[in-house]
């Protein structure tokens, strides 16, 4: 009885701790945010949690899917479940680990707004800075979002003339964001902008009107990395022409001259060598629209010989700063030109002109330290510094050395020249003087120049022009006063390779001045400029090719005796060593006949005029020699020479009838041809019958 009553009452207790236990769970659900929660409590005890079957510690978070997300309080288990939006794209995409299917990335610009946040003004040339707030407009719509990541973006900025950007980009600056801007997150809806970016300038071909807007254009970043890794669409709505935005320029300020007109006079006697005390009168004159400049240290003249127009390079005499200090203090008025009388300095003038240094240079620039700091530009300067945007002026200073001279003298001697190849010559000169001819000491004073003409005053072309013939030494001889100009032994090349003796009948000789004098002089030929050139008659004394002797074999072939047998020739043509090469199509003839004498003079019998072949015709000739003419096969009837009256065989070497190209062929003797005979043995009947009559006997 008792023990059935102990387990009615364990049952009883149990079914009523159950029932308690269903009775105190309590099941919530909760919508929030697009997720909603289940929660399960029992009690203040921190008990643990069972989960489908799995048991939880107090405190457990655990994944239940990609979309759920569950945590163990105190035997209670709270899960949330995400809750997708829409997704408005073509082709959503759901990143590995996420519950949703997202779309890419896509922005669209619908306004770029850049503001000039500092007061600054800018200049024409000069380094300029700017600070700007640059917000941004979104097309915001349904298939638009916005993007986080790093390198979402970048800015480049520019000045142009225009409104939209169009044009040249001065100063152009491909990305002005810092790393930060670069990596700043667009939340849709959200306003957005850069702000405090700081565009730095410099472009020196900028002048003010090319800088009326400030312009920016956004862009997606060269390699951004979006967070999830989506594709980042980025474009402008309607198109791309929004992510340029402009804004007028600050201030531009334009001070830059264009050109001056300077006079310089010597106050006292001018002595070369001597600093002689001067006087410049200047005018300066500026772009239009100059704005108002006064103040101090404002300009600055300087004044010094140069070696070229241009007043580059080395400078003599150089005095920096020739300006008083109230002159350096001018005002410069709008569009009236700034005026300098009676700057005065001391200059070595007397030097200049007769030494290297041909020129007098007046510079002007602003001042080194000028109150109020402008930027002085030059207009058209190429950059911003300091050279490029200093106005120079150049003018060539006489010397009063003289080089007046009436004839040219010219030996060359006995020597030759020969076709088709460089030639050596060497020649004696002498200018003429006139009585008033002066001093001119110097280096790199005089230029003769060799040519071939084909008139004897050496007008018109000038074949194989050699511009200068003199050697540094030479060319810098003194030309003293009441003498002449002796320049002997001058060596130079005259090239006549592809140049025939038809070419140059006459080699005619010009004296004049070196462009390159390291002095100025006055340089006169006089009664005109014909005075100083002379040419020299070629027409005889020009030589092509010229033939010595020709050394040749003879093998005979077999055949019948009464009719013509097969000869072969090897022969060598000598020339004399100076000829020169000879290139090209039917260049050679060689002939053979049967002669009664060993000159080949007198009649000829069975003469052959020509046993070369287009190729052997061709045979070219190098420099000096030998010809070689091998294996030159013909029929002749060798057999009836040596028989009779004509006991030699000669071969006759020529030039080819009809050579392409043509050159000039000579032999040593002056004749048009070489002949060479040699005796020949009797190969004709009479032998023939004698060798029968040994076989008969």
């Amino acid at each position: 009885m008792n023990n059935s009553s102990d387990r009615n009452r364990y049952l009883w207790h149990t079914l009523l701790l159950a029932v308690t236990c269903v009775v105190s769970f309590a099941v919530v659900i909760q919508a929030q945010d697009s997720s909603f929660s289940i929660s399960f409590s029992s009690g203040d005890l921190l008990l643990p949690c069972v989960y489908r079957g799995q048991p939880h510690l107090h405190g457990d978070v655990w994944n239940v899917d990609e979309c759920t997300a569950c945590n163990c309080d105190n035997a209670t288990v709270t899960c949330v479940i995400e809750s997708c939006q829409p997704a408005f794209c073509a082709e959503p995409l759901k990143p590995e680990g996420e519950c949703c299917f997202l779309c890419p990335y896509n922005v669209k610009v619908k306004k770029v707004l850049p503001e000039i946040t500092s007061t600054n003004t800018i200049a024409e040339g000069g380094d300029n800075r700017i600070s700007l707030d640059v917000p941004i407009k979104f097309q915001e719509a349904m298939d638009t979002t916005g993007v986080s990541g790093e390198d979402l973006w970048t800015l480049s900025a520019w000045a142009s003339s225009t409104p939209d950007g169009r044009g040249p980009r001065y100063g152009y600056n491909r990305n002005v964001l810092d790393d930060i801007q670069e990596d700043q997150d667009y939340k849709k809806k959200d306003k957005f902008q850069f702000s405090d970016i700081d565009f730095r300038f410099n472009d020196p071909m900028a002048e003010c009107e090319d800088m009326k807007y400030i312009c920016v254009r956004i862009q997606r970043g060269a390699a951004p990395i979006t967070t999830g890794d989506l594709e980042y669409q980025f474009s402008g709505y309607p198109d791309d022409n929004v992510l340029t935005g402009c804004t007028g320029s600050p201030e531009c300020i334009g001070i830059a001259a264009r050109e001056m007109d300077w006079t310089l006079e010597p106050l006292e006697t001018v002595i070369p060598g001597e600093r002689t005390a001067v006087s410049i009168d200047n005018t300066v004159i500026f772009k239009e629209n100059n704005p108002l400049l006064t103040g101090d240290g404002l300009w600055r003249m300087g004044l010094f010989g140069s070696r070229n127009a241009e007043g580059t390079g080395d400078r003599f005499s150089y005095v920096s700063q020739t300006l008083s200090l109230p002159q350096q203090g001018t005002t410069l008025n709008p569009n009236l030109p700034l005026e300098f009388m009676d700057a005065e300095t001391e200059f070595e003038m007397g030097s200049v002109g007769c030494n290297e240094y041909g020129y007098v240079c007046v510079e002007f620039t602003g001042g080194d330290d000028p109150m109020p700091s402008f930027f002085f530009r030059v207009e058209d300067a190429v950059d911003s510094s300091k050279e490029a945007n200093t106005l120079v002026s150049c003018r060539e200073q006489e010397c009063l050395s003289r080089a007046i001279f009436t004839d040219l003298d010219v030996d060359l001697g006995d020597q030759v020249l020969v076709e088709n190849k460089n030639n050596f010559l060497n020649v004696d000169l002498s200018g003429i003087t006139a009585d008033d001819s002066t001093n001119v000491i110097g280096d790199e004073l005089w230029k003769v120049s060799a040519y071939a003409s084909q008139n004897p005053e050496g007008t018109g072309s000038k074949v194989g022009l050699v511009e200068q013939i003199l050697d540094p030494f030479t060319a810098a001889a003194d030309l003293n006063e009441g003498e002449d100009l002796p320049m002997d032994g001058v060596d130079f090349d005259f090239d006549m390779t592809g140049l025939r003796c038809e070419d140059v009948p006459y080699l005619c000789f010009d004296l004049d001045k070196n462009p390159d004098a390291t002095v100025n002089f006055i340089y006169e030929s006089r009664p005109d400029e014909a005075a100083t050139t002379t040419c020299v008659d070629f027409r005889d004394r020009c030589k092509g090719a010229t033939a010595i002797d020709v050394d040749w074999d003879l093998e005979v072939g077999d055949g019948p005796f009464d009719e013509p047998l097969p000869l072969t020739i090897d022969a060598d043509v000598l020339f004399e060593p100076d000829s020169p090469d000879v290139n090209g199509d039917g260049l050679w003839q060689l002939g053979v006949f049967a002669a009664k004498n060993p000159e080949g003079s007198g009649p000829r019998k069975d003469e052959v005029t020509q046993v070369l072949d287009p190729l052997d015709q061709s045979v070219p000739l190098d420099e000096g020699g030998p010809l070689p003419l091998d294996d030159v096969d013909f029929p002749f009837p060798i057999n009836e020479v040596g028989c009779s009256d004509y006991n030699y065989l000669c071969v006759e070497f020529k030039k080819g009838e009809a050579p392409s190209p043509d050159f000039k062929f000579e032999t040593q003797s002056g004749e048009d041809s070489i002949i060479s005979c040699k005796e020949q043995p009797c190969r004709g009947a009479l032998p023939f019958f004698f060798n029968i009559l040994l076989y008969l006997f």
